[in-house]
């Protein structure tokens, strides 16, 4: 999810009926990563060409964490 100004600008889930079609696990990295490109792809067409990831709590780079913003840059949006 990208929030700015306390506005949600782009989300996406494998519960999404477009996005979990095809995949053998909606909980593993390979799913982790089409939810990357997908939000990166709905942010960029909403104009936001860059974004923060905040850290919550314990959460490291790596693992599905990892796959999704490794995506989201694959797909054009600059991390900061």
């Amino acid at each position: 999810m990208i929030v700015s100004a306390g506005n949600v600008v782009s989300s996406a889930s494998t519960l999404e009926a477009t996005l979990g079609e095809g995949l053998v696990s909606k909980s593993d990295r390979v799913a982790s990563g089409v939810v990357g490109r997908m939000v990166a792809k709905r942010a960029i067409d909403k104009g936001v060409s860059a974004v923060q990831w905040t850290r919550r709590g314990k959460q490291r780079y790596h693992g599905k964490i990892a796959a999704l913003l490794e995506a989201a840059k694959a797909e054009g949006l600059a991390l900061r």
